[in-house]
């Protein structure tokens, strides 16, 4: 096969999936990530349980899979094959697990681009209804409520609000047991793990860590028995976390579901799930303030940024001429200051060659006819033929003007 053959292919199945395992009457979720290094597969699957860990081997030949994926806690178990197939942003297919096999369907797991910085709501007491606006996800339910505790005795099962939620600020206070385990699922789908690991060292599967995902830059954990205080935030898949007042994750990107969740869906709101089938434990003053949607002008204008970028990228020079004011002053992150008419030229040349412009973050604010906005994008460019790749942050005007917003001013600079 030659070179741009494989690397159709690898672009064509390359990235996130969000998997739907069907085994016999069961039926649960599951995610797979494929990465490519110089032409060679490689990637990690989340199981049901436990946590994602890497394939063994991959292999694509035309639109059809294999993936190879071992058991790390028992090398002396046979491995799981994945055979299945591409077609687009689907996958099908069918895991062997020795004597037993499992269908499954995939599709690629949604960006979650938030564009906006967003504003918080009010809080919701969650516990103000005590259990009423809970269930139990499966079996015994070992959880009471009393005097404003949730209060969990094993047997039991995880806990699952029943009001779900897109993005949210959540604060929480959690007493666990010595020896406990617990978990915080965001919308149902990520775990931050709730443990007893005061004075332990920072790991993805210790106190505060996105289970098997995330890292914390520190370990905060205090001591069993008493109360630590979370704050969450949740914005897409970046997560903030907050562990007695020490900012454990820092608006660092989840890439997808942990084991244990409730489903794939990662595009829809989900649920606020407790963990209840490790072992005791104790939680209260649940408040959750979801995000408020952006204003309609913040939106429309975060839609002129996109299909600006897009004309970059594209080469449009039609477009960027409606998209750009005659007056516009553009200073690149190199100082570089170029007028309407340069910049059109600079791209329709060639001579600034962007391959792809991803916004990481973007905030307008409107004043009258005049919105300014800020944020950070990443940049992969060709300078004269030079690749590079940036992240710029940014300042920018738009005006108003015959009823159409226009870009007047654009402002970068290098994040080194």
């Amino acid at each position: 096969m030659n070179s741009a053959g494989l690397l159709l292919q690898l672009i064509g199945f390359a990235g996130r999936w969000n998997l739907s395992v069907i085994e016999g009457e069961d039926r649960y979720p599951s995610w797979l990530e494929i990465t490519d290094s110089a032409g060679s597969l490689s990637g990690r699957v989340q199981g049901r349980f436990g946590h994602a860990t890497p394939l063994s081997r991959a292999e694509l030949v035309g639109r059809r899979f294999r993936l190879t994926w071992s058991d790390e806690a028992d090398r002396g178990v046979a491995p799981r094959q994945f055979e299945g197939e591409i077609d687009g942003d689907r996958i099908t297919g069918t895991i062997h697990d020795g004597a037993k096999s499992a269908s499954f369907t995939g599709r690629r797991a949604p960006p979650l681009l938030r564009l906006d910085t967003p504003r918080f709501g009010p809080p919701i007491d969650l516990l103000a209804g005590g259990l009423s606006g809970w269930r139990a996800r499966e079996g015994a339910n070992g959880w009471r409520s009393r005097s404003g505790e949730l209060i969990n005795t094993p047997p039991s099962s995880d806990l699952v609000s029943r009001a779900t939620f897109s993005d949210f600020r959540l604060r929480i206070e959690v007493k666990v047991p010595p020896g406990g385990n617990s978990g915080i699922y965001l919308r149902g789908r990520y775990e931050v793990q709730v443990q007893d690991d005061h004075g332990q060292p920072a790991h993805s599967r210790r106190m505060g860590g996105i289970y098997g995902m995330v890292t914390p830059t520190a370990q905060a954990a205090g001591p069993a028995g008493e109360w630590q205080p979370f704050v969450i935030t949740l914005i897409g898949r970046r997560v903030t976390v907050v562990l007695n007042g020490t900012t454990v994750i820092d608006n660092a990107e989840i890439p997808g579901i942990t084991g244990g969740a409730l489903d794939s869906d990662e595009g829809l709101p989900g649920p606020l799930m407790l963990q209840g089938d490790h072992s005791g434990v104790r939680y209260r003053n649940i408040r959750i303030e979801p995000a408020l949607a952006p204003s309609s002008a913040a939106q429309q204008l975060a839609a002129l940024e996109a299909d600006r970028f897009a004309a970059q990228i594209n080469r449009d020079t039609a477009a960027l001429r409606n998209l750009l004011g005659d007056d516009l002053v553009y200073v690149h992150s190199n100082a570089l200051i170029e007028n309407k008419e340069d910049f059109i030229e600079s791209v329709a040349s060639g001579r600034i060659q962007y391959d792809s412009l991803v916004p990481v973050r973007m905030t307008h604010r409107v004043h009258g006819g005049t919105a300014i906005g800020t944020g950070r994008v990443r940049v992969q460019v060709r300078l004269n033929g030079v690749p590079a790749r940036l992240e710029l942050l940014f300042t920018n005007v738009h005006q108003r003007r015959q009823g159409r917003w226009r870009l007047v001013s654009w402002q970068s600079t290098r994040v080194p």
